[in-house]
């Protein structure tokens, strides 16, 4: 007889994310009640639940997923950065010269549309004196403090990353250079 595997349940499909948002909803409970989850209980479960119910219905047609292993591996990156924005921010305000040429710069994605280039929007604020502050259906615009802050690889490097939290492999890099 021959081991062939087995396809995914419909039932395991649907718990797998219920399952790993009741998870995640629970902790931040968890870290907001200062780990006195039982005496706030009554009220815990329906706003766990709940959360977890808008999470899974309030998502649009072009939702996707972020791969958490991935994630894991990206992590130090996006802690890095973020804590190097901080220090650099705080370099250039506390210099006596105050070390800013403020600029605007227009990067086109290659993101597909939805999660992905929102997720890119609010990680863009993790480059060192950088923001994100409009988008639109092909570009997003990004605020720097520096003109060298916000380059176009940089960009496009952290794009790749989003791409590859969200598992997406077929963008066409080469748009928006």
């Amino acid at each position: 007889m021959v081991n062939t595997p087995r396809p995914k349940s419909a039932l395991l499909s649907l718990l797998y994310p219920v399952m790993l948002r009741i998870f995640f909803f629970t902790m931040i409970w968890l870290s907001l009640s200062k780990g006195e989850f039982y005496g706030g209980l009554p009220f815990a479960v329906p706003a766990i639940l709940i959360a977890c119910w808008l999470g899974m219905n309030l998502r649009g047609p072009e939702a996707k997923d972020i791969h958490l292993g991935v994630l894991l591996l990206h992590l130090p990156f996006f802690f890095y950065k973020s804590t190097m924005s901080g220090l650099d921010v705080m370099r250039r305000a506390l210099h006596p010269q105050l070390p800013i040429d403020p600029v605007l710069v227009e990067f086109y994605f290659s993101l597909p549309k939805g999660n992905p280039r929102v997720f890119l929007a609010d990680i863009i604020t993790l480059l060192p004196g950088t923001i994100s502050v409009d988008m639109d259906e092909e570009k997003i615009i990004v605020h720097a403090l520096d003109p060298h802050m916000a380059r176009q690889s940089d960009l496009r490097r952290l794009e790749r990353k989003v791409a590859g939290l969200y598992r997406i492999d077929n963008c066409s890099w080469s748009q928006g250079l």
